[in-house]
């Protein structure tokens, strides 16, 4: 996180600047309604709880509400051609929940369709940024992708923010179906310890699924920024995104795909704050928070959608 002559409500005025590094939906304010057609942020409001954990990964049971948004699509094995895209409903905030079992040491995501719990023994595969759950029942495989804590990761260290990408898959002979939800969650930062002065800018890690001109991209590896003036509350963020045609693929995208652009609005007396998105011919609405105590972090989903074949689904989590 960069800071800009900011005074941090007095408790970080002469602390100097913290440097930022780069690195997906919504915990948000009651600011914006976004529209179903456009893939757009449903807002709630209501300042959350304080929770048990300090940090991430978490050490004691507890449920965080999410930021997330999901995407529907048919993809062809040997191409990556992307066929029957959606957005099956606006994004949201607190649709989507994750809990921790400290005794079980097992995740159980939750939306307002079904449930899944991924425990231990579900780990099919690990790599430097993500630890992989897996659950066949014979029929489709459900799929956790949980990004690493701490300086474990590779891509970025976090330590209050950060995301799961939840894949319920049919494949076929030649053509897999995926329903896939993007979630972000953490330690959220109280209304009273969020900036009331200054700008900060967070760099940081976009991931998400797109499909374009009849091609699905994974978004892993994408960056971007957001900006906050915490005494006007004003959000600004931009995402470039990068893609490759193998959506069950962890590798940094080498295609580069364009920009998306967001302005929004911190919600009053939370650490919320909602936007709406444009760019690709595509328009749509995103949503998140500050986590960590003096905002340290941030992250935020996204979707967007040109009301046809053209259409885009993610998270944004930075420092």
């Amino acid at each position: 996180m960069q800071e800009h002559d900011a005074q941090w409500g007095g408790r970080m005025a002469n602390s100097g600047s913290v440097s930022a590094k780069c690195v997906v939906a919504l915990m948000v304010a009651n600011l914006l309604q976004g529209c179903a057609s456009s893939g757009g942020f449903r807002a709630s409001g209501g300042e959350p709880t304080p929770g048990l954990n300090t940090s991430l990964p978490p050490t004691v049971s507890e449920k965080f509400d999410a930021a997330s948004a999901k995407i529907i699509l048919d993809v062809t094995k040997s191409s990556g051609a992307s066929s029957g895209v959606s957005l099956p409903s606006r994004a949201s905030y607190a649709t989507l929940t994750i809990s921790y079992d400290a005794t079980a040491k097992s995740y159980t995501v939750k939306d307002e369709a079904t449930s899944r719990t991924f425990a231990p023994g579900d780990i099919a595969a690990s790599n430097s940024r993500f630890d992989i759950y897996q659950v066949n029942d014979g029929n489709s495989v459900e799929e956790l992708r949980l990004f690493k804590s701490g300086s474990q990761n590779s891509q970025i260290a976090l330590t209050y923010v950060t995301y799961g990408i939840w894949s319920t898959y049919q494949p076929g002979q030649s053509t897999t179906h995926y329903l896939t939800r993007f979630a972000v969650a953490g330690i959220q930062t109280g209304a009273a310890g969020l900036p009331k002065t200054g700008q900060a800018t967070y760099s940081g890690s976009v991931d998400g699924v797109a499909a374009f001109d009849g091609q699905s991209y994974r978004l892993a590896g994408s960056n971007g920024t957001l900006t906050a003036d915490f005494e006007k509350g004003v959000i600004r963020t931009s995402l470039n995104l990068r893609g490759t045609t193998d959506v069950a693929s962890d590798a940094i995208g080498a295609v580069d795909l364009g920009t998306l652009k967001g302005t929004g609005a911190i919600g009053v007396d939370t650490s919320r704050y909602t936007g709406t998105i444009t760019g690709l011919q595509m328009d749509g609405s995103f949503g998140g928070a500050f986590y960590g105590p003096n905002a340290a972090e941030t992250g935020f989903a996204f979707s967007l959608t040109d009301n046809g074949a053209n259409t885009a689904a993610g998270v944004f989590v930075g420092h």
